[in-house]
């Protein structure tokens, strides 16, 4: 019953998944799916992109307050791990405007893209912010969906 109640919102608003999934279509061990996705500063990061070297993607929107926390980790990740990691941004739903304001004030540089309808977000998953996947060599090594500790993240990028 408990499990039913759970998903109820879920099947409400026409979303297929269990309480227990979280709505995961990517997870550990699995190739990333292919996309591509033009960064703020214009540059076009090609499906090939995504399937080679080391990167962190971390899906967001700025209305999101765990994405609000989530992010300026990330960007104290990239300072650390911006060598060994290209890390990306991509705003699920994301009103760029306030994408560039979020960036602006609190002093980001991590790189970002906009999905504004959901159309690379949905190749990852159902739902569900902030996420961030870790990709070596176009397979997810490590994935976190809500929050995550610095530790955690730090391990993964090991």
């Amino acid at each position: 019953m408990l499990a039913f109640l759970l998903t109820l919102p879920l099947w409400a608003s026409g979303e297929s998944l269990t309480a227990r999934d979280g709505g995961d279509l990517v997870r550990v061990g699995d190739a990333v799916p292919a996309f591509s996705a033009t960064l703020h500063s214009g540059q076009v990061l090609s499906e090939s992109f995504w399937r080679e070297g080391n990167i962190v993607l971390v899906f967001f929107n700025t209305t999101c307050s765990d994405c609000r926390k989530e992010l300026p980790l990330v960007q104290e990740m990239m300072q650390a791990h911006g060598t060994r990691y290209t890390f990306v941004a991509i705003g699920r739903q994301q009103d760029p405007e306030a994408a560039a304001r979020f960036w602006q004030e609190n002093g980001l540089s991590l790189p970002y893209a906009i999905d504004a309808d959901r159309s690379i977000f949905s190749r990852f998953a159902r739902v569900g912010i902030p996420r961030i996947y870790v990709i070596r060599n176009g397979t997810v090594t490590a994935a976190f969906q809500q929050k995550v500790s610095r530790k955690k993240l730090r391990r993964a990028l090991r």
